[in-house]
């Protein structure tokens, strides 16, 4: 089975959410009975969202503390 993602591991994003827009990781894939595709991210702490929760980040983003941004 091929599933294909929006984002990759590693790959630094924004919750649209979140106000602060802090930098998170993706730090892994969870895949679904009926084909719902949870994205793992990381700041502090991990939790879990939707890929349509995500933006991707812009240049003038900080990093966090022990990540970079590497795009």
């Amino acid at each position: 089975m091929i599933i294909e993602t929006k984002f990759d591991f590693g790959e630094m994003v924004v919750l649209k959410t979140d106000k602060e827009k802090k930098p998170r990781m993706i730090t892994g894939f969870i895949s679904r009975l009926h084909g719902n595709l949870f994205y793992l991210s990381c700041e502090t702490a991990e939790t879990c969202h939707y890929e349509i929760e995500f933006e991707t980040i812009t240049n003038d983003t900080k990093t966090v503390t022990g990540f970079a941004n590497g795009k």
